[in-house]
């Protein structure tokens, strides 16, 4: 399937214009519009004062002026957007939203092709931004494409392309949605793990009917089966990454109960905290 809409989430952060960047890449001569959002999140601090008046508030002063601070923030990192757009000749939609983050973001990135997202970073992105990528990705109904900070020069073509395959609903919505850059890969190897061997054969076969249906679209690939050895589904999709120096994973996001991957830690949590290139989820 053709991008026709791409929309990028953007902050005060200089990997906004990377990821701007690699939307334009992305979109090519192929036309698809590019709308950056920014989501604003008021940051409201409480201020200590006496018991008398209720022990902790929040003043009208100090709301107004986070407002004013964030409001101007915006304008700054509307303007580097646009110069980036004029400096690629590139027409970009300009969005931005009060409110909760992850709920502003899903909403519109249900209107797009492909939603482009930072990977979170304690030092650089705001607690409000870090907080809602993992409801992002679960809620956008949208391909998500997380961009980590040591590849802000991903371009239109991904010459070497891990697909993480467990036969899932998820994965099946990624690999479908991954099409755009399949189609133009140089390779392309399907990773599926077997913990032993009374199932390896089984899943030998579930990694064949992937491919086999890749192949019907025009889609060529090998295959990359891996018996699984005390490392966690995530340790084990980056170690096969390194080893064919693949610069795109495409996976499901959350096909485990969220609470499950919150307290085993699953590997879409281990990649999205460990990966360093580009990853396309799918819930």
């Amino acid at each position: 399937m053709k991008l026709k809409r791409i929309l990028v989430c953007v902050d005060s952060s200089a990997e906004s214009l990377a990821r701007i960047e690699t939307a334009f890449n992305i979109a090519g001569a192929g036309g698809a519009v590019v709308t950056a959002i920014l989501p604003i999140h008021i940051e409201i601090p409480a201020i200590p004062t006496s018991t008398m008046h209720g022990g902790w508030y929040m003043g009208e002063k100090i709301i107004s002026k986070s407002r004013e601070q964030a409001m101007q923030s915006a304008m700054m990192i509307e303007e580097a957007c646009m110069l980036l757009a004029e400096e690629y000749q590139q027409e970009l939609k300009w969005q931005q939203k009060e409110g909760d983050v992850a709920l502003i973001v899903s909403e519109e990135g249900r209107y797009h092709d492909l939603l482009i997202l930072g990977k979170p970073d304690p030092a650089h992105t705001s607690p409000s931004y870090r907080n809602s990528l993992n409801s992002i990705l679960v809620e956008s109904g949208t391909e998500c494409l997380v961009m980590p900070d040591a590849a802000p020069g991903f371009r239109n073509i991904a010459k070497t392309v891990l697909v993480a395959w467990d036969g899932s609903r998820e994965s099946a919505e990624a690999v479908k949605g991954a099409m755009h850059f399949l189609d133009q890969a140089n390779e392309i190897c399907i990773l599926t793990a077997y913990k032993g061997e009374d199932d390896k054969k089984a899943m030998e076969q579930m990694n064949q009917k992937i491919r086999d249906f890749m192949s019907e679209h025009g889609v060529e690939t090998s295959p990359m089966l891996i018996q699984q050895e005390g490392l966690s589904s995530g340790k084990s999709i980056l170690k096969q990454v390194g080893d064919i120096n693949a610069d795109l994973i495409v996976m499901g996001a959350y096909g485990h109960s969220r609470f499950r991957e919150i307290i085993l830690g699953g590997a879409t949590r281990y990649i999205l905290q460990h990966a360093n290139v580009p990853v396309l989820f799918a819930h």
